[in-house]
């Protein structure tokens, strides 16, 4: 298989970045992102998950204990559907309103661990960040959350954050 070959040379070719194809290696992608973590393969590389349609939960939950950086919709990533950080933030000016479903997600900068959540509220410089795993006081004021992947409806765009206050939510400011 081209994923096992791909493995083979992994330590020869020492990439900054992997990307694996959940859709096309659905039980394959967890041993290769396994191995990449793994203290044979040094420096660890940057794992970048593509996912489809049939990508669960429960996948994406394994995804963050297996030290994937980064999760992307392949159908939304080929149809140009990662936007701009400013046209996101831009739909958030007031930070009031029904702005739609929003989830962010991103690794934690302690643990390494993927973090999921809901965004409650937005302006143009911040936003309001509920978490699904961690209680909001996990995350230490001043902490920077490098590439963080927020998404709505039919956009996910990028972004660097700094947690500015905690409360039963975190304010995440743009850096």
């Amino acid at each position: 298989s081209l994923l096992f070959k791909a493995l083979d040379n992994v330590d020869e070719i020492a990439p900054d970045v992997v990307c694996l194809s959940a859709r096309d290696f659905p039980r394959h992608w967890k041993f290769f992102a396994r191995y990449l973590a793994s203290p044979v393969v040094q420096p660890h590389p940057q794992v970048i998950l593509l996912t489809g349609s049939l990508f669960s939960d429960e996948d994406a939950d394994q995804a963050g204990t297996l030290g994937i950086t980064r999760i992307i919709d392949e159908a939304a990533l080929i149809a140009g559907e990662y936007g701009s950080l400013d046209n996101f933030l831009e739909d958030g000016i007031g930070d009031t309103g029904d702005f739609g479903h929003t989830a962010c997600m991103f690794i934690d900068p302690a643990g390494g661990g993927l973090v999921t959540g809901e965004v409650e509220s937005r302006t143009r410089t911040s936003l309001r960040f509920q978490p699904d795993q961690v209680p909001p006081g996990y995350f230490p004021l001043g902490s920077i959350i490098s590439d963080a992947s927020i998404k709505t409806s039919g956009e996910v765009v990028s972004a660097q954050f700094q947690v500015a206050a905690v409360d039963s939510a975190l304010e995440l400011r743009l850096c």
